[in-house]
């Protein structure tokens, strides 16, 4: 018998919450339920999903394979490709993208699908902007609509803009670049293995929020 699928969006407001009390609540909920590694994987299978319209399924198949066809043909445009972020349990992303297919887009974890969506692109100077054809839950995992592509010697991000700060963060915090298991922002996969140089090329405006160095601190009394 399949378990009963606890609805994401009664336990969660954003995917910042995919930290140590969600891995607490995944792992409750795998015990609870008795899943295997292998029950996981099964419950990734893409089927249809109540929260969203009759054939959506089907239609995010058929995009991820018109952008497959054309990304393996494609010579002209690096950002092109899959992208990820996740760590295996929690939350974990898959983002497809090409210049003619558009997009497609899901995050699954421990307890189901949580988001899926797919679309047209439209590639510009310094963004991509991103046109849904399901409506784009952003109180929990739904995506920004301003995707920039941010170079850091050959890493390839796509970091929403209201999520640049953040990125800054986690670089001045030591996270990023992160190494094999990159938890938070979307890289271009394959790019994880790869090492980084100088700054990466985030908009003028969010370079101020990196740090020249480390700032450290110490506690001088606690009461």
């Amino acid at each position: 018998m399949a378990p009963n699928i606890v609805d994401p969006s009664k336990i969660m407001k954003t995917k910042k919450n995919s930290g140590t009390k969600f891995w607490a609540i995944c792992v409750v909920a795998l015990v609870n339920i008795g899943l295997s590694k292998s029950g996981i994987a099964a419950d990734k299978v893409d089927t249809e999903d109540s929260r969203y319209p009759k054939g959506s399924s089907e239609a995010y198949k058929k995009r991820i394979s018109a952008i497959k066809r054309e990304i393996a043909n494609i010579k002209s445009q690096e950002w092109a490709g899959e992208y990820r972020y996740g760590y295996g349990i929690s939350a974990n992303a898959d983002f497809f993208i090409a210049p003619a297919s558009g997009f497609a887009y899901r995050v699954d974890g421990c307890f189901g699908l949580y988001e899926r969506n797919y679309g047209s692109v439209d590639w510009r100077a310094n963004e991509i902007m991103l046109n849904f054809d399901l409506p784009n839950d952003r109180k929990h995992f739904g995506l920004s609509a301003n995707i920039v592509p941010v170079l850091w010697g050959k890493r390839h991000y796509l970091i929403p803009e209201s999520e640049l700060i953040d990125f800054g963060n986690a670089i001045n915090s030591g996270n990023e670049p992160c190494i094999d298991y990159c938890a938070r922002f979307l890289l271009k996969v394959g790019d994880e293995k790869r090492t980084v140089n100088g700054e990466p090329n985030i908009p003028e405006s969010f370079r101020r929020y990196l740090l020249d160095k480390p700032v450290y601190s110490k506690i001088l009394s606690i009461g």
